[in-house]
């Protein structure tokens, strides 16, 4: 049975009014824990400075869920940062609104970590050093900037962009060194009536190490899928890269250096 630590900040407040920015510290030591944290703010304004959650475990099987919404603020500034040690962890990162910053850093093997994030000029960042390890991160809207960095053997990098909502100017970048890993970025465009599209983004992965296998797809929905840009760089041996891009205008780049590699790059 997991120990649960929950904690919830709330703010309502209209435009012109004053209020504190929240700060949430947990530091969790051992096995099992659990830690909730959740910060909600409610009213209507343009901006406001945000609130801030850390937390750091150390300790094996342990959670962390922390949530950042907003209703109203455009532009809300909210920065979660969860540090994890241990093997199998897991951390999740949700953040509506915009202009968020969200990094989870975790060492170990076996852990999980993901982050959404919704809406304008958000930035999310994922380092994991171990085996094993899992790192997924979403995100939709404009000027979005999503970046994973796996050192170790056998992990996963999944990033997704626009999953069917509108999506522009945003980039998802993955770094892995070790080998068989496996890294996919998928951008899919879709929003509403005229406005239907993914529009310069860009996607770019490079792995180091043998047996490692990338895909980068841009796909649409009844949408438009035009000038976004692929780039791809795999170093060693038995390596497998594919981009695959529907739309118009769009540019890939392959490149592999070793022995016994299979590229494979398709435009429609």
């Amino acid at each position: 049975m997991k120990n649960l630590l929950t904690i919830v900040a709330c703010t309502l407040a209209f435009a012109g009014t004053t209020f504190a920015q929240h700060t949430n510290v947990v530091t969790s030591n051992g096995n099992d824990n659990d830690v909730d944290v959740m910060q909600t703010f409610y009213g209507f304004g343009f901006i406001h400075d945000g609130s801030e959650a850390y937390v750091d475990q150390v300790g094996n099987n342990n959670d962390v869920d922390v949530t950042q919404y907003n209703d109203g603020w455009w532009f809300s500034s909210e920065l979660a940062e969860v540090n994890q040690r241990g093997n199998k962890n897991r951390a999740i990162v949700e953040q509506i609104k915009s202009a968020h910053e969200a990094l989870i850093n975790s060492k170990g093997d076996d852990n999980y970590a993901n982050i959404r994030q919704e809406w304008i000029a958000n930035e999310a960042e994922i380092d994991q050093d171990g085996n094993r390890n899992k790192a997924t991160s979403f995100a939709n809207g404009f000027i979005n900037t999503t970046y994973a960095k796996q050192v170790g053997n056998d992990n996963q990098s999944d990033q997704d962009l626009g999953n069917g909502d509108r999506t522009a100017d945003s980039h998802l970048s993955a770094l892995q060194v070790g080998n068989s890993n496996k890294s996919k970025q998928d951008v899919e465009g879709d929003s509403f009536g005229p406005f239907i599209f993914a529009y310069r983004n860009v996607g770019d992965v490079i792995q180091r190490g043998n047996g490692n296998d990338a895909k980068q797809l841009m796909t649409m929905f009844d949408g438009d899928v035009q000038l976004n840009e692929l780039y791809g760089k795999q170093i060693g041996n038995t390596n497998m890269l594919k981009q695959e891009a529907a739309g118009d205008g769009n540019y890939s780049n392959l490149t592999q250096t070793g022995n016994m590699n299979n590229a494979v790059s398709l435009q429609n």
